[in-house]
């Protein structure tokens, strides 16, 4: 559906519009002893279209509770009064992720020009946070041209205009959230039951700011190198998989399995390649 302000308050650039897909909308029931699996998913294709036009896509969460529907042809505000489905109560409501975006930008013109100050000229295209890219030398912190835009919309576009300046945009690929308490990916320390553990040997008791012990990585078992490092094939799945989140506006658990798809394809590739060579040799 039309965002609701956001990417359609984007000015023309180069005489161009970002393309407009809507917004993500979350179905969930509202009674703890019930869910969406025990309605009928005609019932919930013809309601839902009923308050929005067509939708092109709708889908079950893992959990089979919730149901996200995306690209809708009306406006998700008149989605959001949707309060049944059948008998079933429902709320619904925008998804918390996926209607904005990230994008960084290069710009040596304002890099001495503070965050808020960027952030207030550039709100009528759309932004809502811009924040300085740092880079660590010699032990400080240093400003870089570089910065990090958060738009309100599932969309970003090609170029952003800061002052009298078009700016090419890249996706902003978020690095994988590691604990540095346990060393392991998908959440972090503040939460972390685990005991501190060292993140170059991965073990515990000891000062692991004078280890001298043999690398070893916890989440790979590889004694080739620390678990900090990203040489680490978990560290590069995890990089894969937010790379596909990113470029697909899709959650995570989704990316993940798309991810461990492609792995599995890629696998038997080389495989097929490698049994195929042999073959040709005898």
């Amino acid at each position: 559906m039309p965002p609701t302000g956001g990417i359609n308050q984007f000015p023309h650039i180069n005489g161009q519009r970002p393309k407009v897909t809507g917004k993500f909308v979350v179905i969930e029931s509202a009674e703890a002893d019930r869910s969406l699996v025990e309605t009928s998913a005609f019932l919930i294709e013809k309601t839902v279209e009923s308050y929005c036009g067509e939708v092109t896509s709708i889908k079950k969460n893992k959990k089979r509770q919730n149901f996200r529907s995306n690209k809708v042809a009306a406006s998700a505000e008149n989605l959001k009064k949707l309060e049944k489905l059948g008998e079933l109560k429902v709320r619904v409501f925008e998804h918390k992720t996926l209607n904005t975006c990230r994008v960084v930008v290069p710009c040596w013109e304002a890099i001495n020009d503070p965050e808020e100050e960027i952030a207030t000229k550039l709100k009528s295209q759309g932004m809502i946070g811009v924040k300085r890219i740092m880079r660590k030398t010699n032990g400080k912190l240093e400003k870089t041209s570089l910065l990090e835009l958060t738009i309100d919309s599932p969309n970003a576009p090609t170029t952003i205009k800061i002052a009298y300046i078009n700016v090419p945009t890249r996706p902003y690929y978020p690095r994988p959230r590691r604990c540095f308490k346990c060393l392991k990916y998908g959440h972090i320390a503040a939460g972390c039951p685990s005991e501190q553990l060292c993140w170059r040997c991965g073990e515990k008791s000891h000062d692991e700011g004078k280890c001298d012990r043999p690398e070893k990585c916890i989440n790979c078992r590889s004694e080739q190198h620390a678990s900090t490092s990203n040489k680490c094939p978990v560290w590069q799945n995890e990089t894969a998989t937010i790379k596909i989140q990113v470029d697909n506006k899709i959650t995570f658990e989704e990316a993940r399995k798309m991810a461990n798809a492609n792995r599995a394809t890629n696998y038997a590739d080389t495989l097929k390649k490698a049994l195929n060579k042999t073959f040709k040799r005898n």
